[in-house]
């Protein structure tokens, strides 16, 4: 049963079985283990593990799931670490860290935790606490997929583009099926404008992004329409969304969401984090009610975004993904020196992009020579790291209009 969810095609999974069949799979032969033993700790942990596949069970509901199993059996390491998980999914980050931080003292060479540890130093820009974890560990451990993974996370966290894609792509050849590796591999290319590998390799939600800065519209919309903007997490809504905004197709982004989702209160609940996460897709989709005159509805998102920003704040978090989000909501409802203001806390921290600042929500500030200069900024820095690799300067290839 463990062995069909870890080799799912799941976000955090290894393998290409579709998660919903690995699930029921893998159901049918835990409920059958604990038929002949309610008492089997290990059972009742996946039997957790799969609730989360099967989308049947909150986080908390998990996580009383997997406290039950270990109080049947205390030394399961790979229960504490799924509890860890959950921790941190219920915005319960504190003990999640604690309990990865408990597991990696007991065994300093347990690969889940420390990927996930280091993961969370580098969401609360722990970066001295991140280096010395993973120092640790390549003592120990030698030069592992793991480690060129966290060596990866720290380089791109820094805007050290080139030595995360050296670093990512060796862990991606030895295994394309791994989930986290690809997110992040991609992430790094789709920063220097690599977006032909992307399309090669990325999950079907960011190939639609390197599909339509390719000009190749027609396969972007076919794969968009293959996919479920209701999944757990936010990846395709967002993607649906940076799309149709990017392309300046706002009445197809407010009709895509209202098509799928009904009305915006159910939308915002869907996806609702005690942390604030699950939340990117708010910017585009605020913009489009903008530019439809839907003011309301784009007041509604605009407090939510700003709501989630506090929530992201009191959990600890301080890394680009929040200061970028800040920075979209202050182009959304602040002024230009608000703007400014985020776009410069980027910058001082080693951002980098071909495409950052360049989303029609920083249209309005097209004419302002600082935020341009920053602009600018941060596209040479991605055209250094291409040089790195031995790549031509970045040049867009297609314009959406």
């Amino acid at each position: 049963a463990l062995t069909l969810i870890l080799l799912s095609d799941g976000i955090g999974s290894y393998g290409d079985i579709p998660e919903a069949e690995a699930a029921v799979a893998a159901r049918e032969l835990v409920d059958k283990a604990l038929a002949l033993d309610d008492g089997l700790a290990e059972a009742h942990a996946i039997s957790a593990l799969i609730m989360e596949s099967e989308k049947s069970a909150t986080w908390e509901e998990m996580i009383e799931v997997f406290e039950y199993a270990l109080r049947l059996n205390p030394n399961l390491d790979n229960t504490r670490l799924w509890l860890a998980r959950a921790y941190g999914s219920a915005g319960r980050n504190d003990e999640s860290r604690a309990l990865n931080e408990s597991i990696i003292e007991h065994d300093p060479l347990f690969g889940a935790a420390f990927n996930n540890l280091t993961g969370e130093y580098l969401r609360t820009n722990d970066l001295d606490l991140a280096n010395a974890l993973i120092g640790r560990y390549e003592r120990a451990a030698g030069e592992t997929a793991d480690v060129h993974q966290a060596w990866g996370d720290i380089a791109l966290v820094k805007g050290e583009i080139a030595t995360a894609v050296r670093r990512y792509k060796r862990v991606f050849e030895e295994n394309p099926s791994n989930t986290i590796n690809l997110t992040w591999y991609s992430v790094a290319l789709l920063t220097i404008g690599e977006f032909e590998t992307v399309v090669q390799i990325a999950r079907p939600d960011v190939r639609i992004d390197a599909l339509g800065q390719l000009g190749r519209h027609d396969e972007a919309r076919e794969l968009l329409a293959t996919m479920n903007p209701k999944i757990e997490f936010q990846f395709n809504l967002w993607s649906a969304m940076s799309y149709f905004v990017d392309a300046s197709q706002y009445g197809e982004a407010v009709a895509y969401a209202e098509r799928h989702f009904g009305d915006l209160d159910t939308l915002i609940e869907h996806f609702a984090s005690p942390v604030g996460q699950n939340s990117f897709y708010m910017a585009p989709l605020a913009f489009s009610y903008l530019q439809a005159d839907r003011t309301e509805e784009f007041q509604q998102l605009t407090k939510a975004m700003a709501e989630a920003t506090k929530l992201a704040r009191a959990d600890k978090t301080d890394n680009f993904d929040l200061w970028l989000f800040e920075t979209l909501l202050a182009a959304l409802t602040g002024s230009d020196e608000d703007v400014l203001r985020h776009a410069q806390k980027i910058v001082d921290n080693g951002g980098v992009g071909v495409r950052l600042f360049t989303s029609p929500i920083f249209d309005r500030m097209k004419d302002n020579a600082e935020f341009q200069t920053l602009r600018a900024t941060v596209l040479k820095r991605a055209n250094d790291e291409r040089a790195k690799l031995g790549l031509d300067p970045y040049l867009p290839i297609t314009s959406y209009n």
